[in-house]
Formats: structure tokens, C-alpha cells, sequence
């Protein structure tokens, strides 16, 4: 797979994942409370801004749209520097959105113990603010955390349309309602079983299956088989399936779906929002074909 001529459009809510590894030294002698000890610390980019993490790291050229805000978080986001990446920043009034997730390791496990999430919306993103973005652009994504940006999607798929621009759409339901009504006009959208099983509407696109793998649907209906490994933290394995499969739109197949089912378990091998390598998804795909034909 060979991905350095691609041009992707990456616009939706950026998200800071924050780690943390612990391993425990008792209980707390004034509650019932879990005692632990940090071992380990990092804030890495999630949200959407993973997706244009692993776009990246897949070789593509990518240009990330995002409301950003200049609060004590701020850094992460000038910081992040990248040859082939051009982020264009909404300036947000309100504040960048952080999830911590607490990690405890104990005979070489690890167990999410806690999750902290500080959340804000964002104003909509108006058509104005993308317009001359998108115009060389192979493919566009949007990414909806339901932090408010896409209340005037019609625009953006107005504006994507009149440049003739295929958009794939991905909106994460976790424990709000399905708001893929707002995307029904996209070309293709990628949505998880739960969602998939809540969709009002018939679509082009695929449905992710964690561990089982995916299925597109289509003009033809492909299931592919997902890949064994030694999962540590399927956050983000979304991000990075939805990467890969931005990027195969134009020749989806089994061997696509393959490449895209193994990019986003590699993910799951690493705790945190951290993409795989080239290297670690071909030797998946190669240690995977061997065992099958040995069987």
C-alpha cells in the first residue's frame, strides 16, 4: 500500500488523551479507596486529531481543521509539527477538551481503573472556514465527538459536493443518541455494530466489528476477519481503522479491508493513542498469512 500521493481533509473535534500508569501499594486507610503508585505519564493527540495522526503516519498528506483553544493545553496542539501536515486552527473561546484515563498494572496487565473527561463545545464550522481547503483534496473526513461542531454540517457537504470531493463521515455514539441523521448526505460513513444496529437509514460504507473485524457495504457486501494480537487499550482503534479506510475508498477489497483491519489492531498493542508502524501491520499481515496456510 502506497499512500504518499494522497490528499486528505481531516475536519473534526480534537481531543488530548492523557495516560496514565499506575501499579498499586494498598488501600487507603481513611476509605475503601485504591492506593497506586504513577509510573508512567504522557498526553498524546486523540479525536480527530488521531485520525489525522495515523493518516500521516500512513504516508499521506493530510490538512486537519479543528477548533482549537489557547488554554494551559495549548501547546500540544502548536507543538505539533509534522511535513506533511497542514492544521488549520478555528480559534475557539472555549476550552480543549482532555480525557485522563487512569491505568493499573498488576502481573504485567494493565486494567483501566478510572476516566476523567473535561469536555467543551465549540461552535459550528461555517463554510467559509474550509473553502479553499478542500479544493485538492482526494477525499474528505469528518469526525463528530458531539462537541458541537457539526451543527452546520449541510455546508460542509454542500461545499465538498460542489468540489466534486468524496466525505466519509464517522460520528462516535458512546453514550449519547445516534447522530448520523446529521451525515446521512455523505458519501460513505464508518460506524461501530452498536451504531450500525440504531441507524435510521440505509448507507454506503463500512461497520466495524472490533475484534471480529469489519464488513463493508456496498454494491457488494465484503466481510473481512479481524486480526489476534495482544490487545493492551483498544482506545483509538477506531481512529486509526478509519485512517486506513479514508485512504482505500477507491479500491476497496479484501486486501484493503485486510491492510485496514490489521492498521487498527497493531493499534491496540500500545496503551494510549499511539499509531502503529508500516513495519508492525506488514509483519501482522505476514505472520497471519503463514499461520493460515500452515493450518
Amino acid at each position: 500500500m502506497n499512500f504518499e500521493n494522497k490528499k486528505v481533509v481531516v475536519i473534526g473535534d480534537s481531543i488530548l488523551d492523557q495516560t496514565i500508569v499506575t501499579t498499586p501499594v494498598g488501600i487507603s486507610l481513611e476509605s475503601p479507596t485504591l492506593k497506586v503508585e504513577e509510573t508512567f505519564s504522557d498526553i498524546t493527540l486523540g479525536g480527530a486529531a488521531n485520525v489525522a495522526k495515523n493518516i500521516l503516519a500512513l504516508g499521506a498528506q493530510c490538512t486537519y481543521v479543528s477548533p482549537i483553544s489557547k488554554d494551559e493545553y495549548y501547546h500540544y496542539y502548536d507543538t505539533w509539527t509534522h511535513p506533511n501536515l497542514h492544521f488549520k486552527k478555528l480559534w475557539s473561546p472555549h476550552k480543549n477538551t482532555v480525557k485522563m484515563r487512569v491505568w493499573v498494572e498488576k502481573a504485567g496487565e494493565n486494567y483501566k481503573y478510572l476516566q476523567v473527561n473535561r469536555t467543551s463545545n465549540h461552535h459550528p464550522v461555517m463554510r467559509w472556514a474550509i473553502k479553499d481547503t478542500i479544493e485538492d483534496a482526494d477525499v474528505i473526513v469528518l469526525v463528530d465527538y458531539g462537541l458541537g461542531m457539526f451543527g452546520n454540517v449541510k455546508d460542509i457537504l454542500t461545499e465538498a459536493k460542489r468540489c466534486k470531493i468524496p466525505v466519509i463521515a464517522s460520528s462516535q455514539m458512546s453514550d449519547r443518541d445516534n447522530r448520523y441523521e446529521l451525515f446521512r448526505d455523505a458519501n460513505y460513513l464508518c460506524m461501530n455494530e452498536e451504531e450500525a444496529e440504531t441507524c435510521s437509514f440505509p448507507f454506503i460504507g463500512c461497520i466495524t466489528l472490533g475484534s471480529k473485524g469489519c464488513c463493508w457495504i456496498g454494491s457488494q457486501i465484503i466481510p473481512h476477519e479481524g486480526f489476534e494480537v495482544d490487545v493492551k487499550d483498544p482506545c483509538g482503534a477506531g481512529d486509526a481503522f478509519l485512517a486506513a479506510l479514508s485512504l482505500c475508498l477507491r479500491n476497496i477489497n479484501q486486501e484493503s479491508l485486510a491492510f485496514c483491519n490489521a492498521w487498527a489492531a497493531a493499534s491496540t498493542t500500545k496503551v494510549g493513542t499511539v499509531h502503529p508502524t508500516l513495519g508492525e501491520v506488514y509483519e501482522l499481515l505476514r505472520s497471519t498469512e503463514s499461520q493460515q496456510m500452515a493450518s
